[in-house]
């Protein structure tokens, strides 16, 4: 059985969900498999892990397995519709497909911690300066910073200001979010489901976001700051939380303590290898 596992380049060293679906089906499955070749017509199993930038047709014998990570508003049913098996982060979009099941966001518990660090930032942010589906990051960071808030961020677009890293990867993307005492999530309701969100969690950091379903599914309002999206109540909220480090440390404990019991990759790829198996005809 030849096997053809696609995978974006991007967030690689930032060992992102899709970082940690490749390396659990390399080592899970016992088999060879073929990372990113070109030839997709002359393998027997296809699987596509997030957006591969590209449109393929399966062959009437071949298999295909598909991770989508995408925004509801985003989502592209074409490989979906030709899978045996479809993982979808949002749970009402994998409602709408008979093989499809709901695979919400993750870490790796094994690279997301909490460090010795002491706190040297009221907030952080890891993520895009500019997003097509949250278009105001850079404006609450700025504003915040006008406000006297001291604020690290990491990520494509970020720089002129001397506490914007750039893009950061590996062991310093871990100290970036324990540099902070809150962890800024500043998505829209219609942006895909954060993995930050649960990278910081892990790293012992608590998190504000704006409220939504999706989020509500994963961490409870005991374990995360919930707000609307507006950047009054974002700046009001986080002046209460910094504030209340009691509370934000209790809030921070509940968050790691449910991200260890529930959204970790162990987590994930234990109830993800039989489903796999099954669609390979493997025992």
């Amino acid at each position: 059985m030849k096997i053809a596992l696609l995978v974006p380049n991007y967030n690689w060293q930032s060992y992102s969900v899709h970082r940690c679906i490749a390396e659990g089906i390399l080592e899970h499955l016992g088999l060879d498999i073929v990372f990113r070749p070109l030839d997709l017509p002359n393998f027997d199993v296809i699987i596509i892990v997030g957006n591969p930038q590209m449109r393929y047709t399966k062959q009437k014998e071949q298999k295909l397995i598909f991770f989508s990570f995408s925004a509801p508003a985003r989502f592209d049913p074409i490989y979906t519709r030709q899978s045996e098996l479809a993982l979808i982060s949002c749970k009402e979009t994998a409602d709408r497909f008979q093989m499809g099941y709901y695979f919400p966001v993750f870490a790796d518990e094994k690279f997301f911690k909490p460090t010795s660090k002491i706190p040297e930032y009221h907030c952080v942010f890891v993520g895009a300066r500019e997003h097509k589906r949250s278009r105001r990051r850079g404006e609450f960071v700025d504003k915040l910073r006008q406000k006297g808030f001291k604020i690290l961020t990491a990520g494509y677009g970020w720089s002129g200001h001397k506490d914007d890293l750039g893009i950061v990867s590996g062991q310093q993307l871990v100290e970036t979010y324990n540099s902070g005492w809150l962890s800024l999530d500043l998505t829209d309701k219609d942006a895909a489901m954060p993995s930050r969100l649960i990278q910081a969690s892990l790293c012992g950091r608590a998190s504000i976001t704006s409220v939504s379903r999706p989020k509500l599914k994963l961490l409870s309002h005991d374990e995360v700051f919930y707000t609307d999206d507006s950047f009054e109540n974002y700046y009001d909220n986080i002046k209460l939380i910094l504030n209340d480090k009691a509370k934000l440390m209790s809030v921070a404990l509940k968050a790691r303590k449910r991200c260890l019991k529930d959204h970790t990759s162990t987590v994930r790829l234990k109830w993800l290898m039989p489903k796999i198996r099954k669609v390979l005809g493997l025992k």
